[in-house]
């Protein structure tokens, strides 16, 4: 699931160590995104970014940050229910034996001279 777009948000991200390297992630909530609920953000690539709603498709939930979950799991976990999402998609990997959809993502685009995301939503 893709977001509605027609507004950008700029997240410097300058400061965030967490981010400083692939692989990394963290969880932030912007009151204008997302209705105000957390945001999963994950590095994939020196330029590129990851950024879906941390709200689980299933029964809302808050998914973890990847491999910040009670199995280690390299991916996102929903605690509540076990649903994995890819750290790299947001696609489902795993469902709680019920059908439910992949995490919406939120197009972005990455300015390495200013270590600005612009986040489309």
């Amino acid at each position: 699931i893709v977001a509605p777009q027609g507004k950008e948000y700029l997240y410097n991200i300058a400061n965030e160590t967490d981010l400083a390297e692939v692989g990394g992630a963290v969880r932030k909530e912007f009151p204008e995104i997302n209705a105000g609920r957390g945001l999963n953000i994950v590095r994939i690539s020196q330029t590129q970014f990851l950024i879906v709603s941390a709200v689980c498709t299933h029964e809302g939930c808050t998914v973890d940050l990847p491999g910040d979950n009670a199995e280690n799991s390299p991916d996102m976990v929903c605690p509540c229910h076990l649903a994995k999402f890819s750290k790299t998609t947001g696609k489902v990997l795993r469902t709680p034996g019920v059908p439910i959809n992949d995490l919406t993502v939120f197009e972005n685009t990455y300015d390495a001279s200013t270590t600005t995301i612009t986040i489309k939503y």
